[in-house]
């Protein structure tokens, strides 16, 4: 699995009662893969590099979504934040900690309508993203 269905699965499985204050940019590999079928027939795609991402949501927004997409999973979703002082004095004994100290309380956006213009593609939510992810990993047994 790679980093982002190894989160939503510990999610999914009860490992994260609390979450730090980190929210990251979603966006759905079916978006991802579309965009670059349409970049090789989009003359006006030469040379350029296109950002995706359907939104932005943080830990516990994507724990509420699974938790209201697969009720039988609400129960192990993050029933809290870490505070940010907290995770960064766990940071310096936890190195997996470290690498999102710089993401702590910030939510960033992103203007995606060069790729939706030029390559003609809507990307999906972050929401739609999440609980296809979540699907996924039901039907293929992972959590």
């Amino acid at each position: 699995l790679g980093t982002s269905a190894t989160m939503i699965a510990m999610m999914m499985r009860g490992r994260f009662p609390l979450v730090p204050n980190v929210a990251f940019a979603a966006v759905d590999v079916r978006d991802v893969a579309a965009a670059h079928v349409a970049a090789l027939g989009a003359s006006q795609a030469v040379g350029r590099r296109f950002v995706l991402s359907g939104g932005t949501r943080s830990l516990r927004e994507i724990g509420a979504i699974l938790a209201a997409s697969h009720p039988a999973y609400a129960g192990r979703m993050p029933r809290g934040t870490i505070p940010d002082g907290l995770v960064r004095a766990l940071a310096t004994v936890c190195p997996p900690l470290r690498q999102i100290l710089p993401e702590l309380g910030a939510r960033k956006s992103f203007d995606c309508r060069p790729a939706e213009d030029i390559l003609g593609i809507p990307l999906r939510s972050p929401e739609k993203a999440v609980v296809a992810l979540a699907d996924s990993l039901v039907a293929l047994g992972c959590v």
